[in-house]
């Protein structure tokens, strides 16, 4: 029996690591891959985003919520630093006139 069919069967679970960032995407996902009995292993970036916090916040409410595993998170914040956008710098993000409230 291969590793399909023994996930088909029900003899094991699929294990997957989810990037996760708190929006509806990611959030779906995940819902969907409890429902169908996976494994999660949840993951959110801090990549140097203006909105880190709000969108940690959004995660762990949003995990805490629906009773998903706690989400793991890694810190390369250093990372939008090194190229800059709308998402990582507030000159960037007024430049291209958004709205943000960071």
């Amino acid at each position: 029996m291969d590793c399909y069919e023994s996930i088909s069967a029900g003899l094991c679970q699929m294990a997957i690591v989810s990037l996760v960032s708190g929006g509806l995407d990611s959030s779906l996902m995940s819902l969907l891959a409890k429902e169908n009995d996976n494994m999660l292993h949840p993951l959110f970036i801090n990549y140097g985003q203006l909105s880190y916090e709000k969108e940690w916040l959004a995660c762990q409410t949003m995990h805490h919520k629906y009773g998903l595993p706690i989400p793991k998170k890694m810190d390369i914040d250093g990372y939008g630093k090194t190229i800059l956008s709308g998402l990582t710098s507030k000159e960037k993000a007024q430049n291209l006139n958004l709205k943000c409230n960071f």
